[in-house]
């Protein structure tokens, strides 16, 4: 069944003088009733334990829309009920026919689900064997070809369940997790710079050596390969990331024959302004410039493309001989 989406709502009845019920309605926190077509506000208000609150969960079958459920409950002191009773009432006639559940790992036959005892042995060698999924799955239909992994991807999921229970679970306040950012600066390679002002979060810049060797190849200089792409998401995770892109000319793709698109240093950050883009870039174009740090800084030519964001191309200016600006789709 697949719940409706008007949820669970309520209905509120009260005792009048002659001990039959009267319906009325909660407003702005405030039981009302309904007097020549308009809802007034009761005067004095009703306890809640003189409330009797009635609640429906509606609800259609997934493969048959006219088959529905309602499902009737009581709530309140006012009931006085101990025990937890409802009322299911069905609409239409339940159909006969069978739908394929989707799942079955051979197609046309019925779906079942696996054993609890199936489930058990695939995380235990997960657990305590350095099998590989591919391996677990070859031994346990070796075994088992009736009653054993139903395919490859059960063994996939379970390694990944088992992984996601093995993590610590912990709660950290923002100073905490500005320690942690700050301390992959000496733990992490991949975590290059981290930007903090005062009224946001710290801003994250990550990339390898590797990558601006490549950006350095392809994408700088006369004799430049292919277009630096710039681009920014959008609603990943609690920020936002800057990703940038470029061809790697010196291989080729057997399915599309073109270069493979490869990631480049990314930025992870708190808002869309040109100054936030402006410590990026700068950043970046200081390691293109000169790759020792040491050394004096010349400028550099650089193919770099994005596009029609205002905040991102006037950040863009930090590339001062910037040799060609479009939109590139990354």
């Amino acid at each position: 069944m697949k719940s409706a989406a008007c949820g669970t709502p309520a209905s509120h009845y009260i005792g009048d003088s002659s001990s039959a019920l009267v319906y009325i309605r909660r407003l702005r926190r405030k039981y009302a009733k309904k007097v020549h077509g308009a809802f007034v506000e009761l005067n004095p208000q009703p306890d809640d334990s003189e409330v009797l609150t009635v609640r429906h969960s509606y609800s259609t079958l997934q493969r048959a829309s006219k088959y529905k459920r309602r499902v009737t409950w009581l709530e309140g002191a006012m009931s006085g009920i101990t025990r937890k009773l409802a009322v299911v009432e069905y609409s239409s006639t339940f159909p006969v026919d069978r739908a394929e559940h989707g799942n079955s790992a051979v197609a046309g036959q019925e779906y079942v689900r696996s054993t609890r005892k199936v489930i058990d042995d695939i995380d235990e060698q997960l657990l305590h064997t350095a099998k590989r999924p591919h391996d677990i799955y070859q031994s346990m239909t070796a075994a088992n070809p009736d009653d054993g992994s139903r395919n490859m991807r059960q063994v996939h999921n379970r390694k990944a369940h088992v992984q996601r229970q093995q993590q610590p679970h912990h709660r950290a306040n923002l100073a905490d997790e500005v320690q942690i950012v700050m301390c992959k600066l000496n733990e992490d390679k991949f975590v290059r710079s981290v930007y903090a002002t005062a009224d946001k979060p710290p801003c994250v810049v990550v990339y390898d050596d590797r990558q601006i060797e490549d950006i350095c190849r392809y994408c700088c200089g006369d004799g430049a390969a292919c277009v630096l792409g710039i681009d920014r998401t959008f609603n990943l995770a609690k920020c936002f990331v800057i990703l940038t892109t470029f061809k790697y000319v010196d291989a080729v793709r057997k399915s599309t024959t073109q270069p493979p698109v490869f990631l480049g240093p990314c930025y992870l950050h708190w808002d869309a302004t040109a100054a936030t883009y402006s410590y990026f870039l700068h950043h970046i174009r200081m390691k293109l410039a000169c790759p020792v740090d040491t050394a004096i800084c010349t400028p550099v030519d650089v193919n770099a493309g994005s596009d029609d964001e205002k905040a991102l191309r006037s950040a863009l200016d930090v590339f001062r001989n910037l040799n060609i600006f479009c939109v590139y789709n990354t």
